[in-house]
């Protein structure tokens, strides 16, 4: 019982603390919906964490100011939070539900899987002993980023018990919210009823308990899905001042890809350059997004530099070395006979579509875009189009550099594709929307 009771605290502890600094029922901004400004929220935290992560402040105390400054918040707009609450009951107890739901099943399932076990678990332990950053150094794969760790660690430490899958309950939060913001994205002629049962379906064909295990997949599938949902925003003719505040949410968003998985590294780097080439912005709107973009790469190479003497990868790919490794790997190409190639090409094409036949959210998004772009109905379809042969080029750059991917791939590769659905979920309510007309 009081383990129900530590989650009912825990779920009313996420939904305190992001729901600030911008207000949740607040009405004089351009998001939407209320899971809208909790997207923003999260990602304003998110940051935050990550500055709070460098320093060794003791994280029980940093909560208790958030929940000071989370009261102060809660009293300010309490005439606004009520009349939210009363005109919107029927989705909001459908979200805690959910998530309570979620929650109870991993308590009762608390095992950590693989990674989650061998890498993630001993950085979040890190941050909840209250050791320092420079001490991750130590620790085995210690070139993996930190950011959703340190988070884990965050809610581990203040939950009531301090039971560790507390501190999990993050990335299923932020399932949720992505999915229950796309359902109320759906347009006017939908009831309450029927957002709410679209949200679930969605956050149905986008669970997997696996992943719920200690894993990032949640935390970068957040970030894709919160870089396209305010990039669509910034292309649907907003006025100016609201454009300038989306350039920002959008680069704290991406700054985000850095310091979830290595590979957000390379992630970082395509989606930003596909959004400058395709938005539409002013010039110097566009040159000072680059500049900022160089300074959030170069905080990242200094610390990482700086704590653990280089930037380097799974594949001993050293940044100050880039060129010459880049070169390797054109040599190592060329020495594979037409056999090798084409017998990776394919054995690489299998197991992408076996990733997207592992995740049903993929089947959904695959039929609902092939129904959009044989129609012509989405005008933006070219960024979202190049983010994804990219990526599967870089995919496929990545597994030819290796040679044996025959256990590498299963184990590997659908952990690849699941986060980037994220990007194009959207698909399925633009495409429901339009049939709803």
């Amino acid at each position: 019982m009081i383990e129900l009771f530590n989650i009912l605290i825990s779920t009313i502890i996420f939904l305190f603390i992001f729901s600030f600094p911008v207000p949740i029922t607040s009405q004089n901004n351009f998001f939407l919906n209320v899971y809208d400004r909790l997207l923003i929220n999260i990602v304003l935290h998110s940051n935050f964490f990550l500055i709070l992560s460098f320093f060794n402040f003791n994280i029980s105390i940093i909560f208790f100011v958030y929940l000071l400054i989370g009261f102060f918040f809660l009293l300010f707009f309490l005439k606004e939070n009520r009349i939210y609450l009363k005109n919107n009951f029927l989705t909001i107890f459908f979200y805690t539900i959910t998530l309570n739901c979620i929650f109870v099943y991993i308590a009762q399932n608390a095992i950590l899987n693989w990674d989650g076990a061998a890498h993630w678990f001993y950085k979040a332990q890190n941050f909840f002993q209250e050791s320092e950053y420079k001490n991750l150094n130590t620790l085995p794969f210690n070139y993996y980023p930190h950011l959703g760790s340190y988070i884990w660690a965050f809610f581990w430490k203040n939950s009531l018990l301090q039971l560790e899958y507390i501190g999990r309950f993050f990335f299923v939060f932020l399932l949720v919210t992505c999915c229950f913001s796309l359902g109320q994205q759906l347009n006017m002629k939908f009831s309450n009823f029927e957002k709410i049962l679209i949200s679930l379906v969605l956050i149905y064909f986008s669970t997997n308990f696996f992943l719920l295990g200690g894993y990032q997949e949640y935390f970068l599938f957040f970030t894709f899905f919160t870089f396209g949902r305010f990039f669509i925003l910034y292309q649907e003719q907003l006025k100016i001042y609201d454009q300038k505040y989306l350039v920002l949410l959008i680069l704290l968003t991406s700054n985000l890809f850095l310091w979830i998985k290595q590979e957000g590294f390379f992630y970082f780097f395509i989606i930003n350059t596909i959004f400058l080439f395709y938005v539409k912005s002013k010039i110097y709107l566009k040159f000072l997004f680059f500049f900022l973009c160089s300074l959030l790469v170069l905080f990242f190479i200094k610390i990482r530099t700086y704590f653990f003497g280089s930037v380097t990868f799974n594949e001993e790919i050293v940044l100050t070395e880039f060129f010459s490794s880049f070169l390797l790997i054109i040599k190592n190409l060329v020495n594979y006979s037409f056999y090798e190639i084409l017998y990776k090409f394919f054995l690489i094409t299998k197991y992408i579509l076996i990733s997207f036949i592992k995740y049903p959210i993929w089947i959904v998004i695959i039929l609902s875009s092939l129904v959009l772009f044989f129609k012509n109905k989405l005008s933006y379809n070219n960024f979202f189009l190049s983010y994804f042969f990219l990526h599967l080029a870089l995919i496929y750059l990545v597994y030819f550099i290796h040679y044996d991917i025959n256990i590498l791939l299963p184990l590997t590769l659908s952990r690849l594709i699941f986060p980037i659905s994220g990007l194009y979920v959207f698909f399925i309510i633009i495409l429901l929307n339009k049939l709803k007309k």
